[in-house]
């Protein structure tokens, strides 16, 4: 009689196998989470690039002929602005105002209320003007404080800007 040898996996080859494929999806799911952070932190900075233009593509359109109206002459420091051929946008003593932040940038079809949140079209941004000092832009289902941009009105002293805060200001 001949005896046959068992074939298989002995339990150590078992255990190596799965310490091994352990230490690989930890690898990879730490390298994904720096991808998802690291396209959050790009998405961010090109949103206030784009902002920090608008702005001035706005000091630029003030000064041309026919662009500006005061819908109301009673509040001669709110204008309305012809932005392009779709969109006009509220200015405060000649400056965007921040109800404006997510319409300038295409995100929404028009401005939120006074001292109103509004949510982007697509549902990936709110957009809130917080006073006569500040503004800001979040994206949703992304902890508020890890990366933002902050729309600084300087109470429309001066020109306003965008500002990336939190994660995204460290790089």
């Amino acid at each position: 009689m001949t005896s046959k040898q068992a074939q298989g996996f002995t339990l150590i080859e078992v255990v190596v196998v799965v310490i091994v494929l352990g230490v690989l999806a930890i690898t990879a799911t730490s390298k994904y989470i720096d991808l998802k952070k690291d396209a959050q932190i790009a998405v961010f900075t090109d949103l206030a690039g784009q902002l920090n233009q608008a702005l001035l593509n706005i000091e630029t359109i003030r000064h041309l002929p026919n662009k500006i109206h005061t819908p109301d002459a009673a509040k001669p420091a709110w204008e309305k602005l012809a932005y392009n051929d779709s969109t006009e946008l509220w200015l405060y003593k000649g400056f965007m105002h921040a109800r404006e932040l997510c319409h300038v940038l295409g995100l929404t079809a028009s401005a939120s209320n006074k001292n109103g949140k509004i949510d982007s079209n697509d549902g990936k941004f709110t957009c809130k003007d917080e006073n006569t000092e500040f503004g800001w832009i979040r994206m949703n289902n992304v902890d508020p404080n890890e990366c933002y941009i902050r729309y600084v009105t300087n109470k429309y002293q001066s020109q306003p800007r965008a500002i990336l805060q939190g994660e995204c200001a460290q790089n």
